[in-house]
């Protein structure tokens, strides 16, 4: 059995702190850096490319749990915990709470995107090739995550999909119409 806590410290703390540097205006010029821009340009000079996709990938993996966590119990999916976890999901998700629980963890993921996207246009293929089988996030892997964490994977089919019409999909995939290969 998996323990599910809504109670996340160290990220929500991590979202208070970007929520007050988001309010500072984007310099970034090689002497100042102030706000989310400045951040990001601050932590590209001072870590590895494979360390950042690391804590990056660290950010988004928890809230988005949480975030799909909570929809699920809405839904009445998770109806056998009891009221219990109804009354914890209305807690996370409205007023007055809302702003340290769920917002917080929709400022990681908002930044999380943002900051996996300022990596893009860096050199990082060849970083990832030592990195014990690490790999880069691409809009395939967040929708990926996305549909594991609300557990629609095996609902939509995605199970069985790569042993079914395995010829035809590598053809789509060598096509490009599936996004990035090697």
């Amino acid at each position: 059995m998996r323990y599910l806590s809504f109670h996340l410290p160290l990220h929500r703390f991590l979202a208070s702190c970007l929520r007050k540097v988001a309010l500072r205006p984007n310099i970034a010029d090689g002497k100042n850096f102030n706000g989310v821009l400045g951040l990001l340009a601050k932590l590209k000079v001072t870590e590895s490319v494979v360390k950042l996709q690391q804590v990056y990938n660290g950010l988004i993996e928890f809230p988005i749990l949480v975030l799909s966590r909570a929809a699920q119990i809405r839904s009445k999916l998770w109806s056998r915990n009891g009221r219990k976890m109804l009354d914890q999901v209305f807690n996370y998700a409205e007023p007055s709470l809302c702003r340290t629980l769920r917002d917080a963890d929709l400022l990681l993921v908002q930044f999380a995107l943002i900051a996996h996207a300022s990596l893009a246009e860096e050199k990082i293929d060849d970083a990832l090739k030592g990195s014990g089988g690490f790999q880069r996030f691409t809009c395939t892997y967040f929708t990926n995550l996305l549909m594991h964490r609300f557990s629609i994977f095996e609902f939509i089919g995605f199970e069985s999909a790569p042993d079914r019409h395995e010829e035809r999909y590598l053809t789509e995939l060598a096509n490009g119409i599936w996004g990035e290969h090697d």
